[in-house]
């Protein structure tokens, strides 16, 4: 199936819209613009709501040459609304930015994902091939969690598996999610953004499994400007995760004040790089306070340098 630009759009307006036990295969959306998606959907409206329940997204497709931003999905939420996406699988989706879901949050929108949704083999040329978030203004929130899964996703930029970009007081919570075997020049399973933010982003029982980077930050590559930024790490372990140049499993790099706290158990497992082969922090003019009420466990891994 082919879809041309201005189709397939759907803007909810005083609606609450479900699409469940639904199938979408070998669709590709071609025409100039960055929003497309096989679903392009806009909530704004002051009672609009969306939600997408146990439906399938294969072989979905963007235009790369017109830098598409969501093979399957392209999403837009704001105005205190929501978007629930629950019991999905994005296989084998393609798209410049965001393969799978490609969203914007802001003025206080939400977007889960949740429910056993799954990512698998997508593959994106620019910006997290599963996913790609921007997260911006106060209340905004991307909640990913309860059972949520990356697996073999592979972006020729940054975040193999997800991208988020959270700024203005925009919030993040990765709970409960594994990526396994996604890769990426910077951050193989994720590439984190946060500028211009007080709002905690929160990481926590979420594993990441011999995913790679060809350059830097295997596990997690994020990049925390600002004053009074703060991100938690908690019960998350990097096992047999690499990168070539620096942090096999986690490279955070921060300018500003910022505080970052463990409350259980942060694991780096049989992690290799150049430098830091479990974890690679870069500080610049900043001041940095660590909060930790459980260990920092490194086993086995491997620095080269």
């Amino acid at each position: 199936m082919l879809v041309k630009q201005d189709y397939g759009r759907l803007t909810v307006s005083n609606l609450i819209v479900s699409i469940s036990n639904s199938y979408f295969e070998n669709i590709t959306r071609t025409g100039n613009g960055l929003n497309q998606g096989v679903i392009q959907a806009f909530i704004s409206s002051s009672t609009g709501i969306l939600e997408i329940i146990n439906t399938n997204f294969i072989d979905c497709k963007g235009d790369i040459p017109s830098h598409s931003q969501g093979g399957a999905l392209n999403l837009a939420v704001s105005g205190n609304r929501q978007i629930s996406i629950q019991k999905c699988k994005f296989q084998s989706c393609l798209a410049f930015d965001g393969a799978g879901i490609c969203a914007v949050i802001s003025t206080g929108g939400q977007l889960t994902v949740d429910g056993e949704c799954q990512f698998i083999d997508c593959q994106g040329y620019g910006f997290g091939s599963g996913l790609y978030a921007t997260v911006q203004s106060t209340n905004s929130l991307l909640i990913l969690n309860d059972g949520l899964s990356f697996e073999r996703c592979i972006c020729e930029r940054q975040g193999g598996g997800l991208y988020i970009s959270s700024t203005y007081q925009g919030a993040a919570q990765v709970n409960k999610v594994s990526f396994d075997s996604c890769k990426s020049p910077e951050g193989g399973g994720i590439d984190l953004y946060s500028s211009y933010n007080t709002i905690k982003q929160s990481f926590i029982g979420t594993q990441f499994i011999s995913c790679n980077a060809s350059k830097n930050g295997g596990g997690i590559y994020a990049i925390i400007n600002g004053d009074n930024s703060a991100i938690e790490l908690s019960g998350v372990t990097f096992q047999s995760c690499e990168s070539i140049l620096s942090g096999g499993g986690l490279l955070i790099q921060t300018k500003g004040s910022v505080t970052f706290t463990v409350n259980e158990l942060l694991q780096f497992i049989d992690c290799q790089s150049i430098d830091g082969a479990g974890f690679y922090l870069s500080a610049g003019e900043c001041i940095i306070q660590f909060v930790t009420t459980d260990q920092i466990l490194f086993d086995n891994c491997v620095a080269s340098s």
